[in-house]
């Protein structure tokens, strides 16, 4: 990052510009996403999901822990496998207190939408701050901060893995680590933003860590007595927010803290330049979609041709200033290493281009035990992607002539939005009612009118064996037949024996004592056919692509 000299221009007072940024957050959500994710009783959107069907586990989890007793650690819910929040991905910090508040909320109740319009406006308000470090200039700090709102990855992430659009908590990590170059020291509240995290979304921790230990390591090496206080900021944060973590169940919990996919959810080599994503969004106008390999979709960093252009401007500003390059490497050393490394992670141990894989190379076994906590690695790389929108900028805010620096920021701007502008539509068009009405009436288990049915009536419904479907967990939760099903991330394994419990239930139909007005299901006809023959009282029956054992006196309509 470049110094920062005194600020070249005036222009509104603090107070006032936070008001501007947040206000322009709130606009840029409802510009993209309109207003009906704010309508908090109207769900209709998550039960079949958004892009894919991790915004439903996400609702799931929330309604099976509204509707379970309060336990320690505090993000335990009694179904779903004796699940936690946080790998659910619900939003521990807000499902915890919106438990509390539930007596005074609707019956319906849904804070999604809510979270990613905080998400828009933090993100606004922070780059904001990032911007006016480098100048007060209106125009800048009008502009310069959409660029941040605008970013694909948050908006890649908005409603698909609602908790990872939390992009803001890099971005103030990343602010407080250039105050303190200015001001010499580093302020204990950055350790606000790894315990956020750990309450929003553990993934971010490694870099959050690794931004605030690089904003103290520049500080000692500039003044060794400011160690001593670094060091003890540093211990706070950790030790606050692992015990955050054992509190809300982050840590602590029979999770395995691993597991398969570190090596397949990777970076693309294209990534910064492939404008596809999950689900097919395209999110550029004008740059070509490239291929993938194995679970690149998750490691998507398309960076925007606005930026690229920023980044390109920047970068011809550097190098004619060649004087002043060993200067910026000298005071960046640390900054760029951890790039480096968030880049080799993001990559992952399996390097693609394209659809081949270029390399793949050995690890140790404890080290790819420790990778596997993160192992969607392509994550890692957005602290890059911001780090360099805030260098860019910087360099822009630096040029003399106030014309053409606030001329450049606006075509950047302009540009950014034009490229984006397919996906930003195929986004609004996807919150409109009339479609998600028309997904709700045609899709498995909202369209049918067995599910309906057992909506209706509310039976307890009991899997007889494994099952993973967050469209079913949502579904039964919402209608009050709390299955047995576990929706947690796949290596987490829940604090119920579900395998047990599936025996269990089986071994009722076999006896021919199956519970009186439950509803058992399977996703084996075959299976599903023998214990119904032990069972007169029971009746089969097919709805979507699974079976059912429901009493005869259920009345349930045919399929």
């Amino acid at each position: 990052m470049p110094k920062q000299n005194k600020l070249p221009a005036k222009g509104l007072r603090l107070r006032w510009m936070l008001l501007i940024w947040a206000a322009m957050g709130i606009l840029c959500f409802l510009g993209i996403y309109g207003t009906l994710p704010l309508n908090v009783s109207y769900d209709r959107w998550l039960l079949n999901g958004y892009v894919e069907h991790d915004a439903t586990q996400h609702y799931a989890g929330w309604l099976a822990f509204r509707d379970s007793a309060w336990h320690l650690p505090l993000g335990r819910m009694d179904g779903m496998g004796g699940a936690v929040l946080t790998y659910t991905d619900s939003i521990p910090i807000l499902g915890i207190l919106c438990k509390l508040l539930s007596p005074l909320l609707p019956e319906t109740f849904q804070y999604f939408g809510l979270y990613v319009l905080l998400c828009f406006v933090l993100q606004t308000v922070a780059g904001g701050l990032l911007i006016r470090l480098y100048t007060k200039e209106l125009l800048p700090n009008l502009a310069g901060p959409l660029l941040f709102c605008l970013a694909p990855i948050m908006l890649e992430r908005a409603f698909r893995h609602t908790a990872l659009a939390s992009h803001w908590l890099i971005l103030f990590m990343i602010w407080f680590l250039l105050r303190a170059r200015r001001e010499g020291k580093l302020s204990p509240f950055s350790g606000l933003m790894p315990l956020l995290c750990i309450g929003i979304h553990p993934y971010y921790l490694p870099v959050l860590f690794g931004l605030q230990f690089i904003a103290l390591a520049e500080l000692g090496l500039r003044d060794r007595r400011s160690l001593g206080r670094g060091a003890l900021i540093l211990l706070l944060s950790v030790g606050a927010t692992a015990g955050f973590g054992y509190l809300i169940g982050a840590l602590g919990t029979t999770s395995g803290m691993g597991g398969p996919g570190f090596g397949h959810y990777s970076m693309n080599l294209n990534a910064p330049f492939n404008p596809l994503s999950c689900s097919g969004i395209v999110w550029s106008r004008f740059l070509p979609v490239l291929p993938q390999i194995l679970g690149n979709y998750d490691g998507f960093n398309y960076w925007g041709l606005g930026v690229f252009l920023l980044l390109g401007l920047a970068l011809a500003l550097r190098l004619g200033r060649v004087k002043g390059l060993g200067g910026f490497l000298r005071r960046n050393a640390l900054l760029l290493l951890f790039c480096l490394g968030c880049f080799l992670f993001a990559l992952s141990n399996v390097v693609t281009w394209n659809d081949q894989i270029l390399a793949e190379y050995w690890l140790p076994a404890r080290v790819l035990r420790l990778c596997a906590i993160f192992r969607a690695s392509g994550r890692m790389f957005y602290a890059v992607f911001y780090l360099a929108l805030v260098w860019g900028l910087s360099r822009l805010c630096r040029l003399r002539r106030p014309a053409l620096r606030q001329g450049l920021v606006l075509l950047v701007l302009a540009l950014q939005l034009l490229d984006l502008s397919p996906a930003l539509t195929t986004k609004y068009a996807s919150f409109r009612r009339d479609r998600i009405e028309a997904e709700y009436a045609a899709a498995d288990l909202t369209g049918s009118p067995v599910w309906q049915a057992l909506a209706e009536r509310g039976p307890k419904l009991k899997l007889l064996d494994k099952i993973w479907d967050y469209k079913l967990a949502a579904f039964a939760q919402k209608y009050g037949m709390a299955p047995d099903i576990n929706i947690s991330s796949s290596h987490f394994n829940g604090g119920i024996d579900l395998e047990a419990l599936y025996k269990q239930y089986r071994a009722e139909l076999e006896a021919g004592t199956p519970e009186p007005g439950a509803v058992y299901l399977s996703s084996d006809e075959a299976l599903a056919t023998s214990l119904a023959e032990r069972c007169p009282g029971l009746r089969l029956l097919t709805a979507d692509k699974y079976w059912l054992l429901a009493p005869v006196d259920l009345s349930l309509p045919e399929p």
